[in-house]
């Protein structure tokens, strides 16, 4: 009986044991799969239904390019990524990073979706201003009763106003207001705490809003809005502003400040009207606006806001010190800030105003305008830059009593103590361009008047602990006698008081006057140019004219009293008078040469024994200058000279060499020379030269150690180009100017030409002058691929004699020359090609001009030729006409050539050689042969250079002929009559004249043949 009642009291304790862990394992898989399920599922398959869903909701397209993620406990959510809302063509448009809905769960176990939180984490927020719909366009849907939401690190704009990093929660939907927005942003650089209150729309569309602000930390600011916002989306009301520093939200001075006045915005501006502030102790009162059209804010540079205000006393110390330098970190703004009276330093400006314009990079400075101390008007305009603290613009002064507004700009450290050099200033107006920083103030363009005078320029004034000023000024008339001590003027002080008076000033000047009075004399265009500082006074030029004299002065006072370099000047009408400073061989010039403005002007710089001279002068179109350095202990001298002249043809015509014109050709004459002298001898090393067409360099010296009879100049000239003397046939030729020298020169020509035509290249000579006699060592020259080489010799005696030797190797004879180059067969009487031509032959003539040298010439000369062709003479043609002559019947007679084919054509040949001589304008043949594969060609005869006319012998055997075949050629060189004579045989070989026969070659009556056909 026991057992079975004790059974039933066990069994029920073991069922309860293991029934708990059961329970309790069911609860947790539960949970589990309520968690973790619906993360298993894709929810972003859903994507479309969803963005369609929100898209009805809201009233506008939706778009989730992100993942959506569901989550049912511990409260039931929805998360999409990536979600934008877009623009339904008003304006408003938004994209956010994350977006979550936490949903009631009571409302999703009956059917429905009730969104209880909003999370938007990291949103961009655009609303146009004004709202279109005015309060609507922020308070709740129908559909949404109330919502609050979160907001993470987001980013607002409304119109031009922006706000970011913004943290802030979210209420819609309460009894009294329809939003309510409370939290932190950044706006204007600086952070907010913000709140916002919308209050439900009334009967009139129209809803309460309060807007508070505050800027935490200290400093710190307040503002507070209370307004209505109507339909059309304006907001107007009154707001009260405070805080403990202006500069903060403001580029003013550091200083508290309260504002009060009344807001209005529309779609275009806000407005701050019957504005009324206190600026630390300054009262205030004005207007102000701010573009809220996006138009406008786009442009960093441009101003969006508009500041007017008027108070009847300014501190201006504060402003000028804190406004430039933070108007550029400040929104873009245009201020027109006007007072009764401003204070700055010691002094009190009257009827200040100012209107400016601030921008990212700079401050302009629209109109400036106040009465300075002494009553003198200033008005500026310009720019200023806050980064380099510099500004520049225009300045316009009128200062009645200059003295005393130039003591208070001393006073408020503007400008150094002038007041002493400045005594004689009486009044000033002055219209200038300034440019202003920290180191210095520059005013150019000046355009005014000083002392009922003119003046214009521009000066600069560096400040610093040793200011100067530096001034470029022109007037029109100085009185010195207002300007200087009394003491001076009735006596003149000596160097060392005007030493000691100039101590402590420290100027760089450059004045000049149209008249310049002193005592009663004066002084037309006056010039004072002049350094003063702590080496004394360094007058750099003082010019003018007096009385028809032109004045000309320098050099340098030190602060001892002594007198430092020197500076000459010489002008004159023309240089007539300074011919008798000139040795007699060159006072014999045209004299118009002479009859020419002379100008010079000669410095000097330095101890006696390394003093510097400068000299620089010009003659008409001449022009000189030298700059030697002068050892007057030892004697000695050297530096650079130089010669100028636009034309060497006009130049050495006037000097009297008219032929230098058709010689050198149009150019200018320029010699540039490193000179050097001393009791030794002088040396020009190196020198550089240009004539005309003659360009060249070299180095000379004389040495006068050795005996006055052995003293030459020697040295070395290298010619780039020699234009080929061409003086007229009666001109006299200049062979006077042999006489009087004694040298010896080396030298090197690069090319010697004719016009256009090279006739000699890279050519080597040396060349000796004394007692009237040139001799020319001619080691090399280029010519027609050969080298010429000899001796030339030229006495000016009486009468002048020229005898030349000359020999010519390896050169060829071609139709045309070789880039320009002369060929030697231009200066041939007959038509000739060679492979190689050696010739040598000697000259000799006398005469004082061309035609006579021609006239006297005897010349003697042979030449050698190898493998080339004599045109006009066809040998082959010679054994048919020696047939036909044999068939004429007895008595043979000369048979005129008419047309002949023996004398056209061209004969090549293996070598041809000749010998001639030149007496009295005679040209005799002596001897002429010529042997090649078509025959042999011999000929002798005369050619008569003065007449033209030519009596030449010609012997043909062509090859393979039995008989030679004889030619006379007679009459004029161009074109002489041939004949053929039978049975007549040659005594000697003669020449190839019968080039001569058809009329292409005519021998010139000079020693050498002319190129000329």
């Amino acid at each position: 009986m026991r057992a079975p009642r004790r059974m039933p009291r066990q069994r029920p304790r073991r069922r309860r044991v293991r029934l708990l862990p059961l329970l309790f394992g069911a609860l947790v898989v539960l949970v589990g799969l309520l968690w973790i399920g619906p993360g298993l599922l894709d929810w972003s398959a859903h994507r479309g239904a969803v963005a369609t869903v929100a898209s009805e909701l809201i009233g506008r397209e939706v778009d989730i390019n992100g993942p959506i993620h569901l989550s049912l406990l511990p409260q039931p959510s929805i998360t999409a990524e990536k979600v934008e809302v877009r623009d339904d063509a008003d304006g408003v448009r938004m994209a956010t990073a994350a977006l979550t809905l936490n949903l009631s769960l009571g409302a999703l176990l009956t059917g429905r979706i009730a969104v209880t939180h909003l999370v938007l984490d990291h949103p961009d927020v655009h609303l146009p201003w004004p709202l279109p719909s005015g309060p609507l366009s922020i308070e709740p849907p129908p559909w949404l009763a109330a919502l609050s939401a979160d907001i993470d690190h987001g980013t607002f704009s409304v119109g031009a106003l922006r706000m970011t990093d913004a943290n802030v929660s979210v209420v819609t939907g309460g009894v009294d207001t329809a939003l309510a927005i409370d939290g932190t942003a950044q706006a204007g650089g600086l952070p907010w705490k913000a709140s916002l209150a919308l209050s439900w729309t009334g009967s009139d569309g129209s809803a309460p809003l309060h807007i508070a602000l505050q800027s935490p930390g200290n400093p710190s600011s307040s503002f507070d809005l209370k307004a209505r916002m109507t339909t059309d989306g304006m907001i107007d009301g009154q707001f009260t502003a405070h805080g403990t520093n202006l500069a903060a939200i403001f580029p003013g001075p550091e200083q508290p400040f309260d504002a009060a006045g009344r807001l209005r915005a529309d779609g275009r501006q806000l407005r701050l009207s019957d504005l009324h502030l206190t600026l630390g102790s300054m009262p205030a009162d004005g207007h102000a606006e701010f573009g809220l059209t996006p138009s406008r804010a786009e442009t960093a540079d441009k101003p969006s806001l508009v500041v007017s205000l008027h108070t009847p006393l300014l501190d201006l110390g504060p402003w000028l010190t804190s406004f430039p330098k933070h108007s550029t970190a400040a929104i873009p703004m245009t201020l027109d800030l006007g007072a009764d009276a401003a204070v700055y330093g010691d002094g009190l400006l009257r009827h200040f105003g100012v209107k400016l314009q601030t921008s990212r990079r700079r401050l302009r400075v629209d109109a400036l305008q106040a009465t300075l101390p002494g009553e003198a008007e200033l008005t500026l305009a310009g720019l200023y830059d806050p980064a380099a603290e510099a500004f520049s613009g225009q300045m316009k002064l009128a200062a009645p009593a200059p003295l005393v507004t130039l003591h208070w700009l001393t006073e408020a450290h503007f400008l150094p103590d002038l007041s002493g050099a400045l005594l004689g200033l009486g009044n000033l107006a002055l219209d200038a361009k300034v440019n202003a920083n920290t180191a210095r103030l520059a005013l150019t363009g000046i355009d005014g008047q000083v002392n009922d005078t003119s003046v214009s320029g521009g000066l600069v004034l560096t400040r610093g602990a040793d200011p100067r000023l530096s001034a470029g000024l022109s007037f029109g008339r100085i009185d010195l006698d207002q300007w200087l001590p009394p003491a001076w003027l009735m006596r003149p002080p000596r160097p060392a008081d005007l030493a000691q008076a100039l101590t402590g000033v420290t100027a760089d000047l450059q004045l000049s006057a149209g008249e310049l009075w002193l005592g009663g004399d004066r002084i037309d265009h006056a010039l004072f140019d002049a350094d003063l500082g702590r080496n004394g006074l360094n007058l750099r030029q003082f010019a003018g004219q007096y009385g028809g004299m032109q004045i000309l002065a320098a050099g340098a006072l030190d602060p001892k009293g002594v007198v430092r370099n020197a500076r000459v000047v010489l002008a004159a009408p023309h240089a007539s008078p300074l011919t008798s400073l000139l040795p007699p061989s060159l006072r014999n010039f045209d004299p118009s040469f002479w009859d020419a403005p002379f100008a010079a002007n000669m410095t000097a710089s330095g101890p006696p024994g390394a003093l510097a001279l400068s000299l620089q002068g010009s003659l008409g179109d001449l022009d000189f200058s030298a700059q030697p350095m002068l050892d007057l202990q030892h004697g000695s001298w050297k530096g650079v000279l130089t010669l100028q002249h636009p034309s060497a043809t006009r130049l050495l015509t006037q000097l009297g060499f008219g032929y230098a014109g058709t010689w050198l050709g149009e150019g200018s004459l320029s010699i540039v020379a490193n000179a050097a002298a001393d009791h030794a001898g002088w040396s020009l090393s190196p020198f550089t030269f240009s004539a005309g067409l003659l360009h060249g360099s070299g180095r000379l010296a004389q040495a006068r150690a050795r005996p006055p009879e052995d003293r030459k100049i020697l040295g070395t000239v290298m010619i780039d180009t020699l234009p080929w003397p061409a003086p007229q046939m009666d001109d006299p030729l200049p062979l006077g100017l042999l006489r009087g020298w004694r040298a010896g020169l080396s030298l090197k020509i690069g090319r010697v030409t004719r016009g256009l035509t090279a006739l000699a290249q890279d050519v080597s000579a040396y060349a000796d002058v004394t007692d009237g006699v040139l001799r020319l060592a001619i080691e090399r020259a280029g010519f027609s691929g050969g080298n010429a080489f000899g001796t030339v010799r030229l006495d000016s005696a009486t009468p002048p004699t020229l005898t030349a030797d000359l020999a010519l190797s390896g050169a060829s004879l071609a139709s045309k020359g070789d880039g320009g180059t002369q060929s030697l067969a231009a200066w041939l009487p007959v038509a000739a090609s060679a492979a190689r031509l050696d010739a040598h032959g000697t000259i000799q003539m006398q005469g004082y001009s061309l035609a006579s040298w021609l006239a006297s010439l005897t010349a003697t000369a042979g030449f050698e030729a190898a493998h080339g062709t004599l045109s006009g003479l066809q040998l082959s043609e010679a054994a048919a006409e020696e047939k036909a002559t044999e068939q004429q019947p007895a008595p043979r007679m000369p048979k005129r050539m008419r047309d002949s084919a023996l004398f056209s054509g061209n004969t090549p040949f293996d070598a041809m050689t000749g010998t001639f001589s030149v007496a009295q304008g005679d040209l005799t043949l002596a001897s002429f042969g010529l042997a090649g594969q078509a025959g042999t060609v011999t000929a002798q005869g005369q050619v008569d250079l003065v007449r033209g006319a030519c009596n030449l012998n010609l012997t043909l055997q062509p090859a393979g002929a039995p008989n030679a075949l004889t030619a006379v050629l007679q009459g004029p060189i161009g074109k002489p009559a041939a004949w053929l004579v039978r049975g007549m045989t040659s005594a000697a070989p003669v020449s190839t004249a019968a080039g001569a026969t058809q009329g292409t070659q005519a021998a010139s009556p000079v020693p050498v043949p002319s190129t000329a056909p």
